[in-house]
């Protein structure tokens, strides 16, 4: 082992560094600065993880993110001291909200430079107070073993937490005095004992503990077969596992199951029957009335329907919620228990039982609403924002991922995802359902896996532009969609939008960019969509490498016109029924 450290910093961070990748870590995400030079070389030096320079601190931010979504592990963000780790805030909330591990590495100055006026420094410590599971402002480098064996221990508890139950971030404050570089200081016993540094490092291979094998007895909660069983947004990273999981207890409970687009399971031939119409069907009152359950299993988080939720308010209906997200998850405030539970691992056990006329009324209603809206999707010619989620769902190829950002695009894709075989992987960030970050998300999700489309409006990408930059460290493929309807087409939804010029200027926001320019900015390949069949024809086979930017220009004030018609139709249609 090379023990020619040249000063107290390098092997500090040498451990630290050498540590997580004793436990796994993959990625670095560095931020360009002074105070985190000795992380910056230690990351660059180690072999066995790959360390990305990125820019732009919110940026870099989001595609960890995106990376730790993609693997289900923390990716390490490091930036010097100052606001540079102020910028990371909005990726740590993201990660904290939707269950991400992420470690976050902000160097800082000495204690003696710190409330003294020297420059590139504030208050780093707690600085993203309850965000995330785990703070320490560590002490300063030191050679000792005593103190290695610290920093070792430290980085590896760390990891431990960002990974372990209820995932999240983590935040380690690095102060350090210089040098900063890996210069000699002659101060420094540049020979030290290797056989003591290779025991240090040796300590920490320890194998992770395991989860918890717990087995959640449902029997006494599913005594009945009226009852719908909800299955909100998830990218879990072994889909196939928790599909499979989430199949058998379906199968066993027999009971409606509402999913959302954003969720493995509507695109996985899983072989069940579920309802992915249910915003429409929720909108019929003699339907929902007749027909109402009187218990519910929710999976993870309710999923994005803002009537699906006001519904199950409306009814306090007794909800259980399986989740690994350590958070209270009902925004409606019914009777409810939430229950850690690991789906993949099948352990919810409960006697199965018979489809009863509860769950066939309910398949009816899914049976008329989804025919009744494929017929309108199908004969739709304009550049409708709702049909691209149903030619995505049948186009793009098995094994790809695509990413929604927020507003319109995760909201159309749960009323218009066509459940299928496409077995592609989804991604989201629904934590709390900013626009910012979303493309540096993407490219985190893409680099190093299959190829990737993300689906975002004009907004959402003006407001990432730098997350543009990442597309010279991109190692993999990235095709966007962007849906350009001049402006924030989800706010034409709301009843602020009948307050003319004033909704124009403050909510719609349209930002007059001409995106063919924007495209050739960062050299990314860009192609205007004209019609529904140049967009099958572009996403049917996805390239491997790059990233290329597909436009397509929508109305909003007619989208959004027409899915108010479509949705009060069905409502009508169902109402005639039942």
């Amino acid at each position: 082992m090379d023990t020619d450290f040249p000063n107290v910093n390098a092997l500090w961070c040498h451990v630290l560094v050498e540590t997580l990748a004793t436990k796994g870590m993959e990625y670095a995400v560095i931020c360009p600065g002074s105070r985190s030079s000795p992380l910056a070389f230690a990351f660059s030096n180690c072999a066995s993880i790959e360390a990305l320079p990125v820019l732009d601190e919110r940026s870099a931010a989001f595609f960890a993110l995106g990376l730790a979504k993609r693997t289900g592990k923390p990716a390490s963000l490091v930036c010097t001291s100052g606001t540079a780790a102020a910028n990371f805030f909005p990726a740590v909330i993201e990660a904290s909200e939707g269950g991400v591990p992420l470690m976050v590495l902000t160097a800082d100055r000495p204690p003696e430079m710190r409330q003294c006026s020297a420059g590139q420094t504030i208050d780093q410590v707690k600085l993203y107070g309850h965000y995330v599971k785990e703070q320490i402002d560590m002490a300063l480098p030191e050679a000792s073993e005593s103190m290695l064996r610290y920093a070792r221990e430290t980085a590896s508890y760390f990891y431990e937490q960002s990974t372990g139950s209820g995932k999240g971030p983590v935040h380690l404050n690095l102060p350090f005095r210089d040098p900063l570089p890996p210069m000699r200081d002659e101060a420094f016993a540049a020979s030290l004992d290797g056989r003591m540094i290779g025991g240090i490092l040796k300590g920490s291979d320890l194998a992770e503990s395991a989860k918890s094998s717990r087995v959640v007895d449902l029997s006494g909660f599913v005594d009945t077969d009226e009852g719908v069983l909800i299955v909100g947004p998830n990218s879990p990273v072994a889909s196939e596992r928790w599909v499979s999981g989430l199949t058998g207890l379906a199968e066993r409970l027999a009971w409606p199951i509402l999913c959302d687009g954003l969720n493995p399971l509507r695109n996985a031939n899983a072989g069940v029957s579920m309802v992915t119409r249910y915003d429409s069907i929720c909108r019929s009152k003699k339907f929902v009335e007749k027909f109402q359950p009187k218990k519910a299993i929710v999976v993870g988080e309710l999923p994005t329907s803002k009537v699906l939720r006001g519904w199950l308010a409306s009814i306090d209906l007794e909800i259980v919620f399986l989740s690994e997200l350590d958070r209270n998850l009902d925004p409606g405030y019914s009777r409810s228990l939430r229950i850690e539970c690991d789906i993949a691992a099948d352990q919810v056990a409960f006697e199965g039982r018979s489809r009863g006329n509860f769950f066939d009324a309910w398949m009816r209603a899914e049976d008329l609403a989804s025919g009744f809206l494929q017929k309108k999707i199908d004969v739709t010619q304009p550049l409708f924002e709702g049909k691209i989620a149903s030619v995505l769902s049948r186009e793009l190829q098995e094994g790809a991922s695509v990413l929604f950002s927020n507003g319109m695009p995760p909201r159309d894709c749960e009323f218009f995802w066509e459940r299928g075989e496409g077995r592609q992987n989804t991604y989201f960030n629904r934590g709390v359902n900013g626009i910012d970050g979303v493309l540096s998300t993407a490219v985190g999700v893409a680099h190093g896996g299959d190829p990737t489309v993300l689906v975002i409006g004009d907004l959402a990408l003006l407001h990432d532009t730098n997350g543009a930059l990442l597309g010279r460290v991109l190692d993999g493929s990235l095709t966007i969609v962007l849906i350009n309807n001049a402006g924030g087409g989800i706010f034409e939804m709301l009843p602020v939008a009948q307050f003319g010029q004033t909704f124009e200027d403050f909510f719609a926001c349209d930002q007059g960019v001409n995106f063919a320019n924007w495209a050739k900015t960062y050299g990314i390949g860009y192609q205007s969509i004209e019609n529904w069949e140049e967009l099958r024809e572009a996403v049917r086979v996805l390239p491997q490498k790059g990233v290329r930017l597909l436009e397509l220009r929508t109305d909003r004030k007619t989208d959004a016109a027409r899915r108010k018609a479509w949705f009060a139709e069905t409502a009508e249609l169902l109402d005639g029924e039942f």
